[in-house]
């Protein structure tokens, strides 16, 4: 049998052979006494004799176990087993230290957790290896994708390194059951006819699409329902399939029902699929006409472009004749060629925006911190206790143990309270994500999504064993440290080493804690600045009004319903306050520009933001037309008013009032368009600042600008708008609530940030408490001489709070100066507040010179309470 086996099976049986090992050693001294006895001594003096031959027997069992029993093996067991005793000895000393350690395992697990699933796992769908995701992008257009349906399917029908090339739209629906009754549901996914193929997983009940069900010339109503719906509205019950269900007020029968737990192929959760052609039923011909039109160049909505790789074909082999096949195609009619991407389906493989990824980076940051001052926090906590038990470590060293048995002691007891704390902080990586996914997105509720994978153990293991190395690792020598004559002394002097340690974590701890709140704090000062800022227009005093029609409403009923309303406004127009009309409601996160490019200058053909608006828009919201003047109608098409920033882009050094440029995706069908009016630089879509083209409405305008706050303009439109159509509703809102809205991230990820900042305060402060604590602990006899001397209460105070007053300060200052250098970092979250903003500085050392104050509060107290007589009469 092999030595390591061999070993392996006595430790696990580990206490049979220790008693078959004792038992052995008492049958040899039997013998031995035997033997002494029958050569003629008396029994007791050869039970001597054979004990004095035998030699010591605890001794010859350590030597049998070393056969047995690794001795490593043997002292790890044995230094685990006095961990454990250590930990129940101090049970308030363990349970402190190992939640300390979970909170900042757990946090880190559980952001790993939630960012693997959000955007480093690939969609769930069959075999998610082999599925590919498709991203056209128009030529200098790269916040626009989508290609016609015409198009895919010519992909489709020609690519042989791709399979089952798909297309998904998300629309919104009204969904009713056959008898009336409404759902809650409001998504619907239009899918091409290969979308169920493509997914490759078995359906929960029914069938997927059939080809015959997607054709333009005659579009079937049928409909595919989630497993959700499916089991809450239906019970599961198999007879739902032929069942009929109202999209859109229009009949749509139940062919088939989703796999169990699917959503979306892009993560959104989805309650019905359609056939793309269903689009002619739910919102008219025409608009399926413009998804069939091969013209089409881009295609809100239309995004979601997917396909099998076949085998043994790579992303980029799939992305080559992709390409091909689109120039091919574009080339025959006449459209100018895109770029088209094939990347995984990971969000990580698509590409991250800028923001999002700093967000990541910052938070992993804050979290590494936090983890850092947890250490900091215990490693002080265990560096106490090893001074504490300086007489025992001097025991055992003077008994024969060496520095570095000592040492691994120390550490395994460190190891342990990590182990544990990496065990509740796995908790907290399958709670936290899926808490996160159902308050942040209602699309993303899917615990199973988030549960923790072998990724998510490996980190809490490795964190686990880390944080052991860093916060045991100088406790461990320091108080392994020690000899026999110093653990019988117990002045000052000889725990000044450990002091000098401590107080070098607390520096370490206030340092941390700083650096937290002042990004908290910045966060937060951004968004009061935002929110307070002039933005160059009078946003407080605007409130937009939406008209909406019913879903599928024909696009002619539409325009005349919307030509109607704007004439019946103007007529009202002295009973109504100032007003305007826009394309869409300003500072809404929305994509929408076109190409631009200046006649004779093909190298200034750039991307630039559109917004339709009638000629009152200016006036209304107060943008000052700094040149020339607005368009002459509201509908033109050949005057355009820029803002400032399009006109240094577009015509640096020169005036542009006059100058005309050519918007549009085609070539072929670009329309010159004159520069008539510069207006200034406000926000339109976003905070900041970007070039823009006002250019004049249709007649399909649904939003009013409304310049006051008063509910009864808002009702007298509702009037109105109700004489022409009674279908239609209204919506208003004050536009400072889109400020709100373009900050939501901001508030989430400030809220955020306090939460850390808060956490890391709570641990500096404790990790002061704990200095000051041990400081008048361990002074206690030189404050009862001073206290007997005639000293003030005042005096005793002063003496606690210099101990450690000094690393205090030195973080504060460590602190300060790290934040100023990382501060740029926020920069882009900061909406023109200055990451050196003297407020956001001042308002944390306040905060950080109060915890202090707290800190040292309850020790100077006992300090002070000290008993001169009894202290003098203890020592």
């Amino acid at each position: 049998m092999p030595a390591w086996i061999r070993r392996l099976l006595a430790r696990l049986r580990y206490r049979r052979f220790d008693q078959d090992l004792a038992r052995e050693l008492e049958v040899h001294r039997a013998l031995k006494r035997e033997g002494l006895v029958a050569a003629g001594l008396t029994p007791e003096e050869a039970r001597a004799r054979a004990a004095r031959d035998m030699g010591n027997v605890t001794l010859a069992r350590e030597e049998a176990r070393r056969v047995w029993i690794a001795s490593w093996a043997e002292g790890l067991w044995q230094d685990l087993r006095y961990a454990v005793a250590v930990s129940r000895r101090q049970p308030i000393f363990s349970l402190g230290a190992v939640l300390v350690l979970a909170v900042g395992i757990g946090l880190v697990s559980a952001l790993f957790t939630f960012v693997h699933a959000q955007f480093l796992r690939p969609w769930q769908v069959g075999n998610p290896g082999s599925m590919a995701l498709v991203r056209p992008r128009p030529a200098g257009l790269p916040e626009f994708g989508g290609i016609s349906i015409a198009e895919a399917r010519h992909l489709d029908a020609h690519a042989t390194t791709v399979t089952h090339v798909i297309i998904a739209m998300e629309m919104r629906v009204t969904l009713r059951d056959h008898d009336g009754r409404a759902f809650p549901y409001t998504r619907a996914i239009y899918v091409t006819g290969a979308y169920f193929d493509a997914v490759g997983l078995p359906m929960a009940a029914g069938r997927g699409f059939m080809p015959g069900e997607d054709t333009f010339r005659s579009p079937v109503p049928v409909a595919v329902i989630s497993d959700v719906m499916w089991r809450d509205h239906f019970g599961r019950n198999p007879a739902v399939l032929g069942r009929t269900l109202l999209i859109d007020a229009r009949p749509f029968a139940i062919v088939g029902v989703a796999p169990r737990g699917f959503f979306d192929i892009s993560g959104s959760r989805a309650h019905v699929w359609l056939p793309m052609t269903a689009v002619a039923i739910t919102r008219g011909p025409e608009q399926l006409a413009k998804l069939e039109d091969p013209r089409l160049q881009t295609m809100p909505g239309v995004d979601r472009i997917a396909g099998r790789l076949a085998p043994r074909v790579s992303l980029k082999d799939a992305e080559a004749e992709l390409t091909l096949l689109s120039r091919r195609f574009r080339l025959e009619t006449g459209l100018p060629e895109i770029a088209i991407r094939v990347t995984g389906t990971a969000e990580i493989s698509r590409g991250l925006d800028d923001e999002v990824v700093l967000a990541l980076q910052l938070t992993f940051l804050a979290l590494a911190l936090i983890q850092l001052l947890a250490c900091a926090n215990v490693g002080n906590l265990l560096l106490a206790r090893a001074v504490a038990r300086r007489r025992e470590m001097a025991i055992r060293l003077s008994l024969g143990a060496g520095r570095m048995r000592i040492v691994r002691q120390l550490l395994a007891e460190a190891a342990l309270l990590a182990v544990v704390a990496g065990g509740l902080g796995l908790s907290l990586a399958f709670a936290v994500p899926a808490v996160i996914a159902r308050i942040g997105a209602d699309d993303l509720e899917r615990p199973e999504f988030y549960a923790p994978d072998g990724r998510v153990f490996a980190l809490a293991f490795g964190m686990a064993v880390l944080t052991a190395l860093v916060c045991g690792l100088a406790p461990a020598l320091r108080g392994s440290r020690v000899g026999l004559a110093s653990a019988a002394r117990s002045d000052r002097d000889e725990t000044r080493g450990g002091l000098k340690l401590r107080r070098l974590l607390l520096a370490s701890q206030i340092a941390l804690a700083t650096v937290l709140l002042t990004g908290a704090g910045l966060l937060t000062r951004a968004i009061d600045h935002a929110m307070g800022t002039d933005h160059g227009f009078a946003i407080g005093e605007i409130q937009t009004v939406q008209v909406t029609l019913p879903a599928g409403t024909p696009r002619p009923a539409r325009l005349a319903f919307f030509g109607s309303l704007r004439r019946e406004l103007q007529a009202f127009k002295s009973d109504l306050p100032p007003f305007a009309f826009s394309e869409q409601s300003p500072l809404i996160n929305s994509s929408s520009g076109t190409i631009v490019r200046v006649p004779n200058d093909p190298e200034r053909a750039r991307t630039i933001r559109t917004q339709g608006v009638s000629r009152d828009y200016f006036n209304v919201l107060g943008v000052p037309i700094v040149a020339g003047r607005v368009a002459s109608r509201d509908d033109d098409e050949r005057e355009i008013v820029i803002n400032e920033s399009a006109a240094r882009m577009l015509w640096p050094n020169e005036n542009a009032i006059g100058k005309t440029l050519r918007t549009g995706f085609r070539a072929s069908a670009m329309v010159t368009r004159e520069v008539v009016g510069i207006a200034a630089d406000v926000p339109v879509r976003s905070l900041e600042i970007v070039p823009v083209i006002y250019e004049g409405l249709d007649n399909a305008t649904s939003v009013v600008l409304l310049r006051s706050l008063d509910p009864k303009a808002v009702q007298r439109i509702q009037a109105i708008v109700a004489s022409i159509d009674s279908r239609a509703t209204v919506s208003a809102r004050p536009l400072t609530d889109n400020v709100k809205d373009l900050l939501v991230w901001n508030r989430a990820f400030s809220r955020l940030a306090w939460s850390l900042g808060a956490l890391g305060l709570i641990l500096a402060t404790v990790g002061a408490f704990g200095v000051f604590a041990y400081a008048v602990e361990d002074r206690r006899r030189e404050i009862g001489i001073r206290m007997a001397l005639g000293a003030r209460v005042a005096d005793v105070v002063r003496v606690v709070v210099r101990t450690s007053q000094l690393s205090i300060a030195l973080g504060l200052a460590f602190g300060l100066v790290v934040s100023l250098i990382a501060a740029p970092l926020l920069r882009s979250f900061l909406y023109g507040l200055s990451p050196f903003d003297p407020v956001a500085y001042a308002q944390i050392a306040a905060i950080l010179f109060a915890a202090g104050a707290v800190a040292t509060w309850i020790p100077a107290r006992r300090a002070a309470r000290i008993d001169p007589a009894r202290t003098l009469r203890a020592d």
